[in-house]
């Protein structure tokens, strides 16, 4: 399992000030015009944050838009995985 994040609606320089304030372990790519968030077509970013879990196929698998916590990631990925 792997993580990506991906800096929509921000420039390079603030989106890598953001992560070295808040020590974010993940690397991340720039995408300030949204064009890899097009990409999702209807699933496109509603809020900053948004998150998905992707599965290996592509297909997202789950998605929340605004702030989410640890607890929420774990249950997603544990229930994206399956048995």
């Amino acid at each position: 399992m792997r993580f990506l994040g991906i800096d929509i609606r921000e420039d390079s320089y603030a989106a890598l000030a953001f992560e070295r304030h808040y020590s974010i372990p993940y690397p991340s790519i720039s995408d300030p015009d949204n064009l890899i968030a097009a990409l999702f077509g209807t699933a496109a970013p509603q809020a900053t944050p948004s998150t998905y879990i992707i599965d290996a196929h592509g297909r997202i698998v789950w998605a929340w838009f605004g702030a989410t916590t640890y607890g929420h990631l774990d249950l997603a990925v544990a229930e994206a995985a399956g048995p």
